[in-house]
């Protein structure tokens, strides 16, 4: 009883830890999905420009290197994936816009009802990390304030990672 009081008491003391956390990632998401509109937008703008001109040396190339759209995730000995394509981007904020505001409106008792507390943690892990990834990070580490200190960890990380590829 006593861990289920200090994970209830976890939970609350970091709860706008976490939503910091969250909102972090969400608005790295953002930023990169705004910038490839962007940067989309400027390429087909010179491309028609370029279309207009006439090319002295035809021979000449550019080479640009690809970034990989992935970032790596290890925890422990479990390997992940968060993919940074605009679909996942989509659908991960989608999904934390609805954890957002159904853990907002949460009650007293429903945030000390740790079991009502992992679906929702559940799908927003899953949407970043890949399904099935809350199911194993927990499986390791039985403990949901655990998991979810685990997860903030990642989500700063991230965060870190997305603002150097910038």
């Amino acid at each position: 009883m006593k861990d289920l009081n200090e994970a209830v008491h976890g939970f609350q003391s970091n709860k706008k830890e976490l939503l910091a956390a969250y909102e972090s990632i969400v608005h790295s998401y953002e930023f990169v999905h705004k910038y490839a509109l962007f940067s989309n937008a400027n390429i087909l703008a010179r491309n028609k420009s370029t279309k207009n001109q006439e090319r002295s040396d035809s021979k000449m190339a550019v080479k640009v290197n690809l970034k990989s759209t992935t970032i790596p995730v290890e925890i422990g000995d479990m390997k992940f994936e968060v993919k940074m394509d605009e679909d996942n981007y989509l659908n991960f904020a989608k999904k934390f816009e609805i954890f957002l505001s159904e853990l907002e409106q949460l009650d007293e008792e429903k945030l000390n009802d740790l079991e009502y507390l992992k679906p929702m943690f559940r799908v927003v892990h899953d949407a970043l990390l890949g399904d099935g990834s809350f199911d194993m990070v927990y499986n390791a580490m039985p403990n949901l304030r655990f998991v979810e200190g685990t997860f903030k960890q990642v989500v700063v990380e991230l965060d870190r990672e997305i603002r150097s590829l910038r």
